[in-house]
């Protein structure tokens, strides 16, 4: 009778234990983050409503604290939409992967506002944050 190497745990034959959990836990995370984004796909789009997002942010923005010094919701009204424009549109890129873009494209979008982008960057990221955590309570089904 042949014996079988994987019977006596020939090492050049047998994988290493630990590539083998890691790849299968890549490969069940990976499955886990196609399907949470799946299940976002379907919701971000109608439930997040620009107009209410903003009248959100005119009502709390003085409880920002960058929202310190001469500056109004108007300097920042701006920022705040292009925060959460740039979710809506993209809500599986991670901020700090779009705000290159954002930081490009901040003297075209900012209309009447006197901010610079770093001042500007806090208040996209305040919504965009806010966006991306209303969507997720969406999905787990709190909201």
């Amino acid at each position: 009778m042949k014996s079988s190497p994987f019977l006596h745990g020939d090492p050049a034959i047998l994988p290493r234990p630990s590539v083998v959990g890691k790849k299968a836990f890549d490969r069940r995370d990976s499955l886990h983050a196609d399907a949470r984004q799946a299940r976002l796909r379907m919701c971000v789009g109608p439930p997040i409503s620009p107009s209410a997002e903003l009248e959100y942010w005119r009502l709390h923005h003085e409880f920002q604290r960058f929202a310190l010094g001469a500056w109004t919701y108007d300097d920042f009204e701006p920022a705040y939409r292009c925060g959460l424009l740039q979710y809506l549109r993209e809500p599986f890129v991670p901020f700090r992967r779009a705000e290159a873009a954002l930081e490009r494209l901040w003297p075209s979008r900012r209309e009447r506002s006197v901010l610079l982008w770093p001042v500007a960057r806090f208040a996209a990221l305040a919504a965009w944050k806010r966006a991306h955590a209303r969507a997720e309570a969406i999905v787990r089904g709190q909201e």
